[in-house]
């Protein structure tokens, strides 16, 4: 069983387990598995989210360092926005535009979304999602 975690918004670069911290997680753990008061505590791991200092992500090219595109600072949604920033990263280093066909229709509406791409062939629709297209 694995269970966490805490947010603990101007610990900086502090990479202590604290009780507090502990605490917090083991009763939240315990809130919804009592059975779990019985089992034992293998190991503690803490992880860094840190954020850019305004909160918003460091996404885009270094002013002053040539070829240097950085995509940090996610926070908390590193592991759901990583892969968009990620991909905005890679399309920016290539030269591409950042951005993506816009596939919002409705299941029950028809989707009048131009799906062909830069050299004018078909987007065989929703997939494996390729940065670089």
């Amino acid at each position: 069983m694995v269970a966490g975690a805490t947010r603990e918004t101007g610990s900086g670069f502090d990479v202590r387990v604290t009780p507090g911290g502990l605490a917090e997680v083991l009763a939240n753990a315990l809130s919804v598995a009592p059975g779990l008061a019985e089992g034992t505590v293998l190991e503690t791991r803490v992880g860094l989210r840190p954020a850019g200092p305004d909160i918003r992500p460091l996404l885009g090219p270094v002013a002053g360092v040539d070829h240097l595109i950085v995509a940090a600072g996610l926070g908390a949604s590193g592991l759901t926005m990583g892969p968009l920033a990620g991909a905005v990263a890679a399309r920016t280093a290539l030269g591409l535009p950042p951005d993506q066909p816009d596939r919002t229709g409705q299941p029950d509406q028809p989707d009048h979304t131009d799906h062909t791409d830069q050299a004018g062939l078909p987007d065989p629709g929703p997939g494996p999602f390729d940065p670089l297209r």
